[in-house]
């Protein structure tokens, strides 16, 4: 079976100084990824703290919340949101076919969106579409080590019958509380869980193969919010459609 090393890994170790950490954490698998577009700017995204905090209180499942900026012109600029998390809203529509960006909206293992917090709903995509999380992709692992997240993927399925897979890195922060000051939310305080500051695809991973990758920590965000854990994917990505069905995925807390 072949093994790679992105070469990311390696130029990233030589620009990266160390940080103080205490000991070494390991990963866990997950069976469900909630994946949560919202904004501080819109008015009927309130409750995703407390829907976010429900689910993430489950071992057994990774919920982040991606802050989309196209709320931004309503006079109040996210601090949370980016440009990317948009693009990734989007690209899930195209996959879903559901017209307009709405929020908030849910996206449950790449294989389920809906509109709002619908729990009933959630619950239920949870459990009719687990992750499987086994042979012959089993979750990815994630292991700290001091300042570096190290990252492996495994493929054993055939290569006849199988199309490479995305192998993505979440980065997610601790939570926050935010005064807004203009837009729909004025005057309010708000609180945001697992907000994502740092998503990208480290590596492609095809059958037969086992990716590994070893990042710095430091660069998974850009320093100004505390990071709370990190989040790895491996996704289908159909061409012309974005982002697919998650096959597998593990979370780790920082």
């Amino acid at each position: 079976m072949a093994r790679s090393w992105t070469a990311i890994a390696a130029v990233l170790l030589l620009v990266a100084p160390g940080i103080a950490w205490a000991g070494d954490i390991d990963g866990r698998p997950v069976r469900g990824v909630v994946e949560v577009f919202t904004s501080q700017g819109c008015s009927a995204c309130g409750t995703s703290t407390g829907v976010l905090q429900f689910l993430a209180a489950d071992r057994g499942i990774a919920a982040v919340a991606y802050h989309v900026d196209y709320w931004d012109y309503l006079g109040w600029r996210d601090r949370l949101a980016t440009s990317r998390n948009t693009e990734r809203q989007q690209a899930y529509g195209k996959l879903f076919d559901s017209g307009g960006l709405v929020t908030p909206q849910v996206v449950v293992n790449g294989r389920h969106a809906g509109e709002g917090w619908h729990r009933a709903d959630i619950d239920r995509w949870l459990t009719v579409s687990p992750l499987p999380n086994k042979p012959p992709v089993p979750a990815p692992t994630l292991r700290r080590v001091d300042d570096r997240l190290l990252v492996s993927a495994l493929d054993a399925r055939p290569a006849a019958n199988a199309a490479p897979l995305a192998l993505i890195l979440v980065t997610f922060a601790k939570d926050t509380r935010t005064r807004i000051l203009d837009g729909e939310n004025k005057d309010l305080t708000v609180s945001n869980h697992r907000a994502v500051v740092d998503w990208r695809a480290v590596g492609l991973l095809e059958s037969g193969n086992e990716l590994e990758v070893e990042i710095p920590i430091r660069l998974l965000s850009s320093g100004s919010v505390p990071l709370a854990g990190s989040l790895a994917l491996l996704q289908a990505m159909p061409e012309g459609e974005g982002p697919g069905e998650i096959v597998a995925a593990s979370v780790i807390d920082f």
